[in-house]
């Protein structure tokens, strides 16, 4: 009975031993797309910001495309300060 008893004993730690194997590759995997997931979020909220940037970009281009828009003096750029400054002077 004892015997019996200390060879599934002798089972099971191999089969604990498989296991902590298994889990320390899984563990390796996690932590490689866990950077990965990590650096994408980065890059994400960087192209995100520049997104915003273009867009605001954009939306000032836009109004000063447009005929007789008015734009208020700090919404001037120097330069159509300066012209500004140039026509009705």
């Amino acid at each position: 009975m004892v015997a019996t008893l200390r060879a599934r004993v002798a089972e099971l730690e191999a089969e604990l031993a498989q296991a902590e194997e298994r889990s320390r590759g899984h563990r390796a995997d996690f932590e490689c797309e866990r950077e990965r997931a990590d650096r994408l979020v980065t890059i994400q909220d960087r192209m995100v910001a520049e997104l915003e940037a273009l867009r605001a970009l954009l939306e000032a281009a836009q109004q000063a495309a447009r005929p007789g828009a008015r734009r208020t003096w700090r919404e001037m750029t120097w330069r159509e300060r300066i012209r500004w400054l140039r026509t009705t002077g």
